[in-house]
């Protein structure tokens, strides 16, 4: 997203240097050999590949890798350690345009996680195991260039068709209309705006939950259209307000409709609390929860013709019998949860056995 207080000029050069990165291959952190421990320790956390990569020279030619620094080696030293005295020499290096599948086998046989890539003895990048994997499954999205694509949204206030066309000179790829409820008249009218001055410019406009407010967008000119309201990671708006749609639910809809239309839409958002659960489960449950044990039945099971010790049948319950009280009464699940004698452990466990204590003998 852009906010709208982040001036174009800086978005132009964020751009450029998203192009300029390699697609496959990871930006890495590059530090001197005189550079500390606490500098290393300061940037570890900057990517996601963990490691600094210690290099000498800056010619035409570039840096030159000459060591590797991870974190667990500057645990237990002291932050003024210099990275000469604490990283790996002479690591080991993937020359560039390496096969992938290779790369993965290499790096998992020496037991290293990610590695230098280097074209000569310039660096250019590190890799990963888990990047060599993804890439080999995953192709990046580039555009003619080979350049990584980007997008920039804009919001639905100010003068959207000025900012849309600035983002468009910075070389933004897609352009996208955003704001929390996007079926409304201020985020239609701000969407042909922008619709006018994108030209063959891919547009995105949400959000919305609804086949009606999926067909409003498409039809001011969107060409994807964003789906969910308050399902994010960091978005708590159906939690604290109640407003929104059960995502699945509303991506069912919502696809059905931009379908018809020769469109297509971004589910955005997932299922990470029971407050955003599908209000119609598919088939088969897409979630983790499907993982953690059956649900608890709204009725009682029905009966079912098992095998007994000598080949014999009989009716069998998935639930276990309720022991009678002294005077006859079945005592209430609700309130009992268990019968006399057995244990907590056993009675949440359908075929468990319950037994009655014995009644002391009177003397």
């Amino acid at each position: 997203m852009l906010p709208q207080d982040i001036p174009v000029d800086v978005v132009g050069e964020v751009v450029a240097w998203t192009k300029s990165r390699h697609p496959v291959y990871d930006t890495p952190i590059t530090l001197g050999p005189t550079s500390t421990v606490g500098e290393a320790l300061a940037l570890l956390t900057k990517r996601a590949h963990g490691i600094v990569v210690v290099v000498e020279g800056r010619g035409p030619d570039g840096f030159t890798p000459v060591g590797v620094v991870t974190d667990g080696q500057c645990q237990g030293v002291d932050r003024f350690t210099q990275l000469s005295e604490v990283m790996t020499r002479e690591p080991l290096t993937v020359p560039a345009g390496t096969d992938l599948t290779k790369i993965f086998d290499v790096l998992s046989g020496e037991r290293v996680s990610a590695a230098p890539v280097v074209e000569g003895d310039r660096l250019v990048g590190v890799i990963t195991r888990k990047g060599a994997l993804r890439s080999s499954l995953y192709t990046p999205a580039v555009n003619a260039e080979g350049h990584l694509l980007t997008s920039a949204a804009v919001g639905i206030n100010g003068d959207v068709a000025g900012k849309a066309g600035a983002l468009l000179a910075a070389g933004v790829d897609v352009l996208v209309v955003d704001t929390a409820h996007g079926h409304q008249e201020k985020a239609i009218e701000a969407l042909r705006a922008v619709r006018s001055v994108a030209g063959s410019v891919p547009v995105v406009a949400g959000n919305v939950v609804t086949a009606e407010g999926t067909r409003d967008l498409i039809e001011a000119g969107a060409d994807v259209v964003k789906v969910g309201v308050g399902p994010g990671a960091m978005c708590t708006t159906r939690m604290m307000t109640g407003v929104g749609r059960p995502q699945f639910s509303a991506v069912e809809e919502c696809a059905a409709a931009a379908r018809g239309l020769g469109k297509h839409v971004w589910a955005d958002g997932g299922v990470r609390h029971p407050a955003t659960s599908p209000s119609r489960w598919p088939p088969a449950q897409p979630t983790s929860w499907s993982a953690r044990g059956s649900p608890a039945p709204t009725s009682r099971p029905t009966t079912s013709t098992t095998t007994g010790r000598a080949g014999s049948t009989r009716r069998a319950s998935a639930w276990p019998p309720r022991a009678r009280s002294r005077h006859g009464r079945r005592p209430s699940r609700a309130s009992s949860g268990r019968a006399p004698g057995c244990s907590r452990r056993a009675s949440r466990r359908p075929g468990c056995t319950w037994t009655r204590p014995a009644r002391a003998s009177r003397t």
